[in-house]
């Protein structure tokens, strides 16, 4: 065979762009406001209900009604609630320099191999209460629901 007779199929997958994403999750209000980064240390991840517990504080009650506010709004069924809530755990554990590192670059696909194992090994696997077909599937959405929230509009 030829490298002439090779075809390589390039393709663009649907919804991984974080235009796109944020218009299907109306995302791009609450990243606007900033309010999902000012609240993020609130959000915490608790593994044995596998959803999001908004933590005492000063702001918890802005935090929490910012939370039920994106739920209602963003979230279409209990799936991409548990995508969204791990999406929001993950930003909780990134470093301002993470945050700004994805905010600036805007490409999901460069990070999801290992990102993507991190957030398959940490909270899809482990899980008792959610049935997923594909981890993989669970783990791109997650990193949907990252990329959406963090990229700046401009960038997306």
């Amino acid at each position: 065979m030829k490298n002439e007779d090779v075809k390589i199929a390039y393709s663009e997958p649907v919804g991984y762009f974080p235009k796109e994403i944020r218009k299907k999750y109306k995302l791009g209000e609450y990243a606007e406001e900033d309010s999902i980064l000012k609240y993020r240390s609130y959000y915490v991840y608790d593994f044995d209900f596998e959803d999001i517990q908004v933590a005492e504080g000063d702001g918890h009650d802005e935090a929490q009604a910012l939370y039920d506010r994106m739920t209602k709004d963003c979230v279409a069924n209990d799936g991409d609630k548990w995508a969204f809530d791990i999406a929001l755990d993950c930003i909780r554990n990134m470093t301002n320099e993470e945050c700004a590192l994805i905010r600036a670059h805007g490409e999901i696909a460069d990070y999801h191999f290992g990102y993507g194992m991190h957030v398959r090994n940490k909270y899809v696997h482990p899980s008792k209460a959610h049935f997923y077909g594909l981890a993989d599937d669970v783990s791109s959405d997650v990193e949907k629901f990252i990329y959406a929230i963090l990229i700046e509009e401009e960038n997306a």
